[in-house]
């Protein structure tokens, strides 16, 4: 183990407490799960900060394909999530799904994502 600790050391992860971004932004942000994605940590406050930068930005678009979600008194995280077929109309007007990224794996990443948040 130590050599594989001299040869590997671990990475540091990036800690948003000390960026200054508020608590709501940091809050969703500590939601997302980036840690299987290529690179991770190497990259994460690089990122962390071009989403800061533009999170009022992407709040207002989610909140618009999450309008009609937004009303249901059934659930008190309505407002924060967004139904299959709003995702569906965000990714065909943002272009998301690409030849090599299709429909079919937007889907896939929405469902898997929803499923780790139903999980907590």
């Amino acid at each position: 183990q130590a050599i594989t600790d001299a040869l590997y050391p671990p990475l540091v992860r990036y800690d948003p407490s000390t960026s200054g971004a508020d608590a709501g932004f940091i809050a969703t942000w500590e939601l997302m799960h980036l840690d299987k994605l290529s690179g991770f940590p190497l990259w994460e406050e690089d990122v962390f900060f071009a989403l800061y930068g533009a999170f009022k930005e992407l709040q207002s678009i989610f909140a618009q394909y999450a309008k009609s979600n937004a009303t249901d008194k059934h659930s008190g995280t309505a407002a924060m999530t967004m139904q299959q077929s709003e995702l569906t109309d965000l990714a065909l007007d943002c272009s998301l799904a690409t030849d090599k990224f299709p429909m079919e794996r937007v889907v896939q990443v929405f469902e898997s994502a929803d499923s780790v948040k139903d999980e907590k």
